[in-house]
């Protein structure tokens, strides 16, 4: 586990020149949540190429960001849901304008990182994407080991990293998403959260995936 949200940041300025730094929002928040959820996305949103900032920091504040719902608000119902051990978005609050449910920044207790960290354009290159996972997933899958997640979410769309991080285990499917168990950590394969797909088929989705994978079977 990690002891500093910095710890790796000299290790991801090596690998990418301008990068997005990521990781886990609150580490006190983090080790102290009943469950350790780590998102994998493709790339943050970057307007200025040339320069770095720290996602960490913006995520304790999204809606900074006016187009924050496109990508986090299935993040934000899904990531409550699963916490708070409700297994349809029906029972869940609205999020509210600045991004809580409940009053709650669910942001803050979960852990979200990027396979390509030079960070990109409003549309991914899902071959740059892909790539970047080739050329560095000795780092990126350090990375998730050291964040020692219960459930890892791969919305990077990236197939080889859900094949690296299942280990050979027997893949199942619900809907269109597959997901694995490996040494009791559920892994989820799924569509990057502003993917086409309504709030509720998305979400509760995977909340079916978290009850099989919390009942055992």
């Amino acid at each position: 586990m990690l002891k500093d949200g910095n710890e790796l940041d000299q290790e991801i300025k090596s690998i990418w020149k301008y990068p997005v730094y990521d990781g886990i929002t609150s580490l006190k928040n983090y080790e102290k949540s009943k469950i350790r959820i780590l998102w994998i996305l493709k790339e943050a949103n970057k307007q200025t190429p040339k320069e770095s900032w720290n996602q960490r920091e913006f995520h304790l504040k999204i809606t900074d960001y006016k187009k924050w719902r496109a990508t986090y608000q299935k993040m934000i119902y899904t990531s409550f849901g699963i916490l708070n051990g409700i297994s349809d978005l029906d029972d869940i609050s609205d999020i509210s304008k600045n991004s809580r449910i409940d009053k709650i920044n669910v942001m803050e207790d979960l852990a979200v990182i990027n396979v390509n960290k030079n960070g990109g354009t409003a549309r991914a290159n899902n071959n740059i994407i892909r790539d970047n996972y080739l050329e560095n997933k000795q780092f990126l899958l350090k990375q998730i080991k050291l964040f020692e997640p219960d459930i890892i979410i791969n919305a990077s769309r990236v197939y080889e990293l859900f094949q690296d991080l299942s280990r050979n285990n027997k893949i199942r499917y619900s809907w269109k998403f597959q997901y694995t168990i490996n040494d009791n950590q559920l892994i989820v394969n799924c569509y990057h959260p502003n993917a086409i797909v309504s709030d509720s088929k998305y979400c509760n989705t995977i909340f079916k995936i978290v009850k099989e994978f919390s009942s055992g079977s």
